[in-house]
């Protein structure tokens, strides 16, 4: 048997949604019982609403992944997108990425509709609760965009499709059409911008919940993904001037298989997680990646675990069997999905380096560097040729961000730049089984068959 990397993703419980309606796949369960002002409190602050669904496939999509031993009969999701097949599933499913997304729009537009009718309640929490409701809203629709939609290009953007951008939590009203790329990025920074003024401060208590510093690193993620370098850079900074200070978690100490579920979520800005009912819960992290990692990173130790796949099962591993993060007394796992201390220096970095400014730039790659190695491993990183201080940036995101289903939206905007090579999956015996070149227009998902079922006018993508 061949031994495989196994890639935990972190997750949480989920309310589970059934139904489906129309294009959204959505399922209007609770709207009537929402009276006061701590109902929509309460509403926000389900777990179900700290998840983003998909990660799983968003990943198998990835040049991280590698799935081994591959059967050419399976036709799950997580095979299509493995193969970046044109369709994630037949017409009577929606890929879980699409109708999570959704359902989770629907509860954001019902508090966005509705909280100002409650009672019990004060205007300015009022308006708190709205504020939450488009951060959450605009973090999900950021996800479709950068799935459904082309990556940014200042000079497409305008004509290129992105999705329906829902703003009412009717499902009887008409499926808007497809927004443009640019409308979608419009309309999340006019949306952040103005959450920004009845966010809290802080969100320590809870880093699932909203704060401005946590829609400031949305932006950040936005204007990146815009490839508008400055403004994210700009934004990083600002969501790393919270209240309390923004710490790289320093991984020596931890002990393997042990994660301090506390200690990483403070590193967290607005946290998220998978959602377990997207697929699978681990994934195999291809042989390349992983030996790209130094041996002495404790990041590799606490991510992958090695072991064999067809005797590995999640439900009975031990820690001692391998590395799985720490479960809490509720039995959740730890949630690498939201936006972090790391990811926002990393966004600096980048900047800094595109811009030439090398000191900058290494200064924060060292600053997350010094906390995963053990000090007496630790070097840190010295250069003064900038495509070197780059490379190593679009490393680092590699290595501190493998499984939160960025990695897929890195490839398209380097792509879009012309930094991606070609992709090749191989099976068993070394066949080629799909590749990915530069240019492809598999780095946009086609708009899944169920939603044109009931849209037969929606324009597909190329």
């Amino acid at each position: 048997m061949k031994t495989k990397y196994i890639c935990f993703p972190v997750l949480l419980l989920c309310l589970l949604l059934a139904a489906c309606d129309k294009f959204l796949d959505v399922a209007p369960k609770g709207k009537t019982t929402l009276n006061t002002v701590n109902d929509f409190d309460l509403w926000l602050g389900n777990r179900f609403l700290g998840e983003i669904s998909g990660i799983p496939q968003i990943c198998w999509m990835t040049d991280h992944a590698q799935k081994l031993p591959w059967r050419p009969d399976a036709i799950a999701e997580g095979e299509r997108a493995y193969t970046w097949a044109e369709q994630l599933t037949d017409a009577n499913a929606t890929p879980k990425m699409l109708s999570g997304a959704y359902n989770h729009i629907y509860y954001f537009n019902t508090v966005l509709e509705n909280v100002d009718a409650a009672t019990g309640g004060s205007d300015q929490k009022k308006r708190q609760l709205k504020a939450e409701a488009l951060l959450g809203r605009a973090n999900e629709y950021f996800y479709l965009l950068n799935l459904y939609g082309k990556s940014y290009n200042a000079s497409t953007a305008a004509s290129d499709l992105a999705v329906p951008f829902v703003t009412s939590a009717d499902v009887n009203v008409a499926t808007p059409p497809r927004a443009t790329v640019q409308q979608m990025y419009d309309y999340l920074i006019a949306d952040l911008n103005a959450a920004l003024a009845d966010l809290p401060a802080d969100n320590a208590a809870n880093r699932f919940r909203g704060s401005v510093h946590a829609a400031y690193s949305v932006l950040a993620r936005v204007y990146l993904y815009m490839r508008n370098y400055p403004e994210a850079a700009k934004y990083a900074a600002l969501s790393l001037q919270r209240p309390g200070g923004a710490a790289v978690t320093n991984y020596n100490g931890v002990v393997r298989g042990v994660f301090p579920r506390n200690t990483r979520l403070n590193e967290m800005i607005y946290a998220r997680g998978s959602d377990p009912t997207s697929g699978s819960l681990v994934s195999m992290g291809d042989s390349t990646f992983i030996k790209s990692y130094p041996s002495t990173d404790l990041r590799l130790a606490l991510t992958f675990y090695e072991g064999i796949a067809s005797a590995f099962n999640y439900n009975t591993v031990k820690p001692s069997a391998g590395v799985r993060f720490s479960a809490t007394a509720n039995g959740y796992y730890d949630v690498p999905v939201g936006t972090s201390v790391p990811e926002m220096k990393l966004i600096i970095a980048e900047n800094a380096a595109r811009n030439n400014e090398l000191t900058s730039a290494l200064q924060q790659l060292n600053d997350i560097r010094v906390n995963r190695f053990l000090s007496a491993n630790y070097q840190a990183l010295s250069s003064n040729n900038q495509e070197e201080v780059l490379g190593w940036v679009l490393r680092e995101r590699r290595y501190e961000m493998p499984i939160n289903g960025l990695r897929w939206f890195d490839m398209r905007r380097l792509d879009a730049e012309g930094r991606m090579p070609t992709v090749t999956r191989l099976d068993q015996s070394k066949k080629v089984i799909a590749t990915l070149p530069p240019g492809s227009p598999r780095y946009t998902l086609q708009i899944p068959l169920s939603a044109i079922v009931y849209n037969p006018g929606m324009p597909m993508n190329p």
